[in-house]
């Protein structure tokens, strides 16, 4: 996705688009990726401890991450919600699509 390196504050590339100027998917996957890339083994250096990461993603709120988006994931992951591979099962009537079984919602909460 074009813009999520973007950041909230205006500074990121390639636009400059800040706030709500930047689609929200790309706020959601901007925050997501971030989680991730610190919280997995990498080749340079192994995963980094969960609640360090999120204090990153919570000093970053409101400069390059949407606050909204960042206070979601913490709501989320503190309510015990199940990670997102964790409660995606495979459907073959959605031709390799994944499905979310139960019929649950995927994002439970409002992110802005």
């Amino acid at each position: 996705m074009r813009a999520h390196h973007e950041h909230y504050d205006g500074r990121g590339y390639p636009d400059g688009l800040a706030g709500q100027a930047i689609p929200l998917g790309a706020r959601i996957l901007a925050v997501a990726d971030a989680y991730d890339a610190m919280t997995t083994d990498r080749p340079y250096r192994p995963a980094c401890d969960p609640q360090w990461a999120l204090a990153q993603l919570i000093h970053s709120a409101g400069s390059q991450f949407d606050p909204t988006v960042v206070e979601a994931l913490v709501t989320m992951l503190a309510s015990g919600q199940p990670a997102l591979a964790d409660c995606l099962s495979p459907d073959p009537a959605a031709e390799g699509r994944a499905s979310l079984p139960g019929n649950r919602r995927l994002l439970p909460y409002a992110v802005g």
